[in-house]
């Protein structure tokens, strides 16, 4: 049975895989049987497919991790998720969770901004004796602007000392972040999402 499902999908995936990969290529010239070829006409043909192999081979080195600072510049989504606790001495504390969503623009001279920022969420604050109290978060934040580079396979936006992975040939960047800040400490994910 295994067999069989084999010999049916293999030869199914591959016209499908090799059909989308022809008709992505054009070329030139078409040629019938019994017509000459004239030589430039052929060697037209060759190099369109020498193009198009080229620019293939530059993708998937992007894809995997051939990427240049120029090929991070334009502009993505993004959305952060991030935690916060904080305990006062045992007195009690603050447990805050957000969500942040925005407009990312990553420019070619190293500099970038955060536009459209908004931020949702509850904090939870616990003092004893009095009883908890949750409060809602729900908050605009001003543009924002930042530097960064790119350092091997990571993005860094320095101004927050933020380190990102580049994933999908800089189609997706995913950041992390801890840090621990007079007794409150806060995680934080990021993902980029390129849109231009």
């Amino acid at each position: 049975m295994l067999t069989l499902i084999r010999s049916l999908i293999i030869p199914v995936f591959l016209i499908v895989f090799s059909t989308a990969t022809v008709a992505a290529t054009a070329v030139p010239y078409s040629f019938t049987a019994g017509t000459a070829a004239k030589a430039s006409e052929v060697n037209a043909d060759f190099q369109a497919m020498a193009t198009a192999i080229d620019t293939l081979a530059t993708r998937v080195a992007k894809l995997e991790g051939q990427i240049t600072a120029s090929d991070l510049v334009g502009t993505y989504v993004s959305d952060s998720f991030s935690v916060r606790l904080n305990i006062n001495g045992g007195t009690g504390g603050v447990t805050d969770v957000r969500v942040y969503k925005a407009t990312l623009t990553l420019v070619a001279d190293g500099t970038g901004t955060i536009t459209s920022n908004t931020e949702k969420g509850a904090m939870l604050e616990i003092a004893s004796p009095s009883p908890a109290t949750l409060t809602p978060v729900n908050a605009s934040i001003p543009l924002q602007s930042f530097t960064w580079h790119l350092s091997g396979s990571s993005m860094i936006i320095d101004t927050w000392l933020m380190t990102f992975s580049i994933v999908s040939g800089g189609r997706l960047l995913i950041g992390t972040s801890n840090d621990t800040i007079s007794g409150d400490v806060t995680s934080t994910v990021w993902l980029l999402t390129r849109t231009q």
